[in-house]
């Protein structure tokens, strides 16, 4: 769900919509930062009987949508009309989410959280392989965990050098960010 909560955000602000939804904007950048370590936490209570159900050292891999949630705290407590008003710049240019403006989270979280959830990728890779090489995970298992594994790695790195174009070529923003 978080990440149609992205694409619809996403579409949204390329398309200019977003203006007329300002309740959504920079709702959901703490949960992008969760994809990853859910993913992996789901995979490896699959695959791991006694990690099945959530521990409490299970809350340290959610620490990593604590940045996120700092950095949207002051969009949050901005009263409607502050909220349209960045909506409308974002609207209207592009640029304008990558602009650093004190409203807008700071570009590094456009590259932090797909790098973290293509981090976890990785790491949930090589956890189904050693469960296809040490244990018996049914083959029909590890071959739908391998899918949506590489899937969503796919789906990182794509994000990842979308984000990286624009932020080298932020004159062509808008065209990079419509066209992927």
């Amino acid at each position: 769900s978080c990440i149609i909560w992205y694409v619809v955000i996403y579409l949204l602000s390329v398309t200019g919509y977003i203006r007329y939804f300002p309740g959504l904007f920079n709702k959901g950048l703490p949960f992008y930062y969760l994809i990853g370590p859910c993913f992996y936490l789901y995979m490896r209570g699959i695959i791991h009987a006694k990690y099945a159900s959530f521990r409490k050292q299970d809350l340290l891999h959610l620490l990593v949508a604590l940045p996120a949630i700092c950095s949207v705290i002051p969009y949050f407590l901005l009263d409607d009309a502050g909220q349209q008003y960045v909506d409308d710049q974002i609207a209207k240019d592009q640029n304008y989410s990558f602009s650093g403006a004190k409203y807008i989270v700071g570009v590094w979280h456009w590259f932090a959280w797909p790098l973290t959830a293509l981090i976890y990728t990785i790491i949930q890779f090589y956890l189904i392989k050693d469960a296809s090489n040490t244990m018996s995970l049914i083959k029909k298992n590890a071959k739908w965990m391998y899918h949506i594994t590489i899937m969503c790695g796919l789906i990182f790195a794509t994000l990842l050098t979308v984000n990286i174009a624009v932020l080298f070529d932020r004159s062509s923003a808008s065209i990079i960010l419509g066209s992927s």
